[in-house]
């Protein structure tokens, strides 16, 4: 062995641990589960504030059931809770968020085909870019970070 480097971790109780090494400074790092539970906490909050705020009693059993179906789908193929979970949480909370967007900024109200609709239109995609680039900037941003949050999701 080249390595000759002792590593030693000293867990605690709070789900933070400390890496000990004889070579290296000390240094902290989260463990996986305060990290899920702290993500599971705030993409619940999420989630029950925009399923609160979708109307009435029929409309949050339906939202909820297809939000749990979407839920139990990406559950199934990959076999792990928590990206499904923040996943759906966050399309939720981007469809929402947008769909106030495009009343303020257009005053149309967002229907279902309108992603699809927009998706397969190159000169739809252009004519949103040219007239409103924040927001579709500010939309692209957040596709990455729901990408980048199932990633990380994904690893626990």
């Amino acid at each position: 062995m080249t390595d000759h480097t002792v590593v030693r971790v000293e867990p605690r109780s709070t789900g933070i641990s400390r890496v000990v090494s004889l070579n290296r400074p000390v240094h902290w790092h989260l463990g996986g589960k305060a990290v899920a539970g702290a993500v599971c906490a705030v993409m619940a909050a999420v989630f029950a504030y925009f399923l609160w705020n979708e109307g009435g009693w029929s409309n949050i059993r339906y939202v909820a059931s297809v939000s749990l179906m979407l839920v139990a789908i990406a559950v199934t193929v990959s076999g792990r809770p928590l990206a499904p979970v923040v996943g759906v949480a966050l399309m939720i909370a981007i469809v929402f968020i947008s769909s106030a967007e495009k009343l303020r900024l257009m005053h149309m109200a967002i229907h279902a085909y309108d992603i699809v609709y927009y998706l397969m239109s190159p000169s739809n995609l252009w004519f949103l870019f040219q007239n409103f680039p924040v927001p579709m900037t500010q939309l692209f941003a957040a596709f990455s970070a729901l990408a980048a949050a199932i990633y990380y999701c994904h690893q626990f």
